[in-house]
């Protein structure tokens, strides 16, 4: 009944199988599931919207509308849309600054818009682990280091205490003579 599609890291879509509907200039409409008992949780705010707009007889050109979502997204799936050799054009625009949904356009040499729109997300989910894992890695080698440091700072201070108080220990032995 339902298709989910795996995102990693607990992040999956639902999609429900539904029946395009053509509107009065031939284009196709396509709304993708949100969420459902199965999973509640399919995006960090809890729901995914997904609009296609394309035509029955041209795959390869589409334009997909993604709700709650930003610049943030929307240019970094731009760039990763832009890297790949079967995309002529990818862009991205946002309607309008009080609402939260882009417009990405996708235009590609043969292959089906969606298929390389995916295949482009996929990408960036690669590229964020990628740089999630050197990030995690730099900060354990920061933490290890600052603990070396912290280590060697208190060994200092512990050899400046003891060489103070042998210092007040030969002063005191010493027998001054006072007047």
């Amino acid at each position: 009944m339902f298709r989910e599609i795996e995102y990693g890291q607990g992040f999956s879509l639902l999609l429900a199988p539904r029946q395009p509907k053509q509107n009065e200039l031939g284009f196709k409409t396509q709304y993708n599931a949100t969420s459902s008992s199965k999973n509640d949780a399919v995006t960090a705010k809890g729901r995914s919207r997904e609009m296609e707009h394309g035509s029955f007889t041209n795959d390869k050109d589409a334009s997909f509308t993604l709700a709650e979502e930003d610049h943030t997204l929307a240019n970094a799936v731009r760039f990763m849309l832009n890297q790949d050799p079967r995309v002529t054009l990818a862009g991205y625009s946002i309607p309008h600054p009080s609402l939260e949904c882009v417009n990405v356009r996708v235009q590609t040499t043969g292959d089906p818009a969606r298929e390389v729109l995916k295949d482009a997300c996929q990408e960036l989910m690669l590229m964020n682990r990628h740089v999630r894992s050197v990030f995690d890695k730099a900060v354990s080698e920061f933490k290890v280091e600052q603990a070396r440091l912290a280590a060697e700072e208190e060994e200092k201070k512990k050899a400046e205490e003891e060489e103070i108080k042998k210092q007040r220990d030969l002063l005191a032995s010493m027998d001054i003579e006072s007047d």
